[in-house]
């Protein structure tokens, strides 16, 4: 389930590891709440997403706003990674849907709001909009052409930013749902924008994203897994997630989920495979081997709650 912002900034390259990393000045201050200049929190390897069929890998580097605590990649290779989400098969949507909880948890939070047409960000195959009943009309932004291929057979209307952007749909949702989105969005101030522009007054913005203040993520810091997907950009803690949605949405709630089921063989994977790949770091290997240390934890997500102001 991918959709991200189309206004990325631009930066220009040099050369580090085995791709271009853009070079820019660190913004002067944090994007969402205008307080403090952020900082460099750690560098990481990127073995996945847009990077994983270099030969070698490239090191990005993640900066956090020590006010809001929200973190966050800089700079960006902008255009690698929207030919990365243009070019996703319908196989990397197929896997995303083997989990649905989260959409049983957004369905569940979306209950007691009146509906006639929803608008799902990042849809997908339109599998979590699909049991939605028929009397209401279902929209999906998804910038996989071949899973909006599939979306659309299943009687999703997909549109793009640029349709939300232009003022086509202002107003017009009652309900915008982003599952597994934020995460990949690089200009959040942007996302959210548009994402106003789209509800009428006093319609339902439901989120599902990471949470870095869980804590599975305070605990595990730079090895948390989360951070190491190539394809996660941006993550939020409690706070900055109030900051980021507070300008044009009230009643804001967040409530910490789990995202993924347990499962003991993909802990006791972890728990075996993390030792190794820690000492290839520490040794210096783990470029050649092309191995970065991660965990996986439960309880890690937040799903956020808000609506739109002006009601």
């Amino acid at each position: 389930m991918i959709g991200t912002s189309t206004s990325l900034p631009m930066h220009s390259g040099e050369r580090q590891g085995g791709s271009m990393v853009e070079s820019s000045p660190v913004p002067p201050e944090c994007r969402l709440c205008r307080r403090e200049k952020p900082r460099k929190a750690f560098d990481l390897p990127v073995l996945d997403g847009p990077y994983e069929s270099e030969i070698e890998w490239t090191v990005r580097s993640f900066y956090r706003c020590s006010n809001c605590g929200y973190l966050f990649v800089y700079p960006l290779e902008t255009e690698q990674y929207a030919r990365h989400y243009a070019a996703l098969d319908a196989t990397y949507h197929e896997d995303h849907d083997q989990e649905t909880s989260r959409y049983f948890l957004i369905r569940k939070a979306l209950e007691p709001v009146p509906m006639s047409r929803v608008l799902d960000w990042g849809c997908g195959r339109g599998t979590f909009l699909s049991a939605f009943p028929n009397n209401i009309e279902k929209y999906g932004v998804e910038l996989s052409s071949a899973a909006a291929l599939q979306a659309e057979r299943r009687n999703v209307h997909i549109v793009s930013p640029e349709d939300i952007d232009g003022g086509k749909f202002d107003e017009y949702f009652d309900a915008v749902t982003a599952i597994d989105v934020v995460e990949h969005v690089s200009d959040l101030v942007s996302f959210r924008n548009t994402v106003a522009r789209a509800l009428h007054p006093g319609g339902t913005l439901v989120l599902l994203t990471g949470n870095l203040d869980s804590s599975v993520a305070r605990i595990l810091g730079r090895y948390w897994y989360y951070i190491h997907y190539g394809e996660h950009i941006s993550c939020l803690t409690e706070r900055a997630a109030q900051v980021w949605l507070e300008p044009d949405f009230e009643t804001v709630t967040i409530q910490r989920v789990t995202h993924h089921k347990s499962s003991y063989i993909a802990l006791l994977r972890t728990v075996l495979i993390f030792p190794v790949a820690w000492m290839f770091e520490k040794l210096g290997l783990a470029r050649k081997l092309r191995v970065s240390a991660k965990l996986f934890l439960d309880s890690d997500h937040m799903l956020v709650i808000a609506r739109r102001k002006g009601c």
